[in-house]
């Protein structure tokens, strides 16, 4: 069939269709396996970094960055609570859907604290360390400190998660600190 597309379409008179002169298969080859592995482990740690376009989440749709894994409970109609000492949100900036000339991104943050929390030391890129109220606030993110996938990782260290049980509010062992009500963000100049 491709000699025939060949000779009627391309009017070449070998009848080849493709270049076959360089191989297109890598059994011989050394570094393939080892190429493949990275590959693989690159693809692997986007996992956890679903792609967002900053679109407001609340409620149970925090989960797409807040995960149980990453420090945090399951997620209620309000909004979800910090379980630990360490939350992490995670998500994937979608380039695509954002302002291509946008040199910050702008989170806004809405929470909760529990007890008597009142502020969490927050790590993301480009931001050192700092200890800020998340009732209401706006994180700049410098877009230069993301990487070539838009990958954002932000650490929110508790001051004191405490148990409702422990203050003697029913069987609940959740270390609660912070609840995250909503979250979105821009990006601009």
């Amino acid at each position: 069939a491709n000699e025939q597309v060949a000779r009627e379409y391309f009017l070449r008179e070998t009848g080849s269709l493709f270049n076959c002169e360089r191989q297109t298969w890598a059994e011989d080859r050394e570094d393939f396996p080892a190429y493949g592995t990275a590959k693989v482990a690159g693809l692997h740690g986007l996992i956890d970094f679903r792609p967002w376009a900053g679109e407001e989440l609340s409620g149970k749709n925090l989960q797409r960055i807040a995960s149980p894994a990453a420090g945090w409970a399951l997620a209620e109609p309000w909004g979800i609570w910090s379980d630990q000492s360490e939350s992490v949100l995670r998500f994937r900036v979608q380039r695509n859907l954002t302002n291509p000339f946008a040199s910050r991104l702008v989170l806004s943050i809405r929470g909760r604290y529990y007890q008597d929390n009142t502020a969490t030391t927050v790590s993301a890129p480009g931001i050192e360390a700092i200890s800020l109220s998340l009732v209401d606030c706006h994180l700049e993110i410098p877009m230069s400190a993301l990487d070539e996938n838009g990958l954002v990782e932000i650490r929110l260290s508790h001051q004191k998660p405490v148990t409702p049980e422990s203050l003697g509010r029913g069987n609940d062992v959740r270390e609660l600190a912070f609840g995250l009500e909503s979250i979105s963000f821009i990006a601009n100049d």
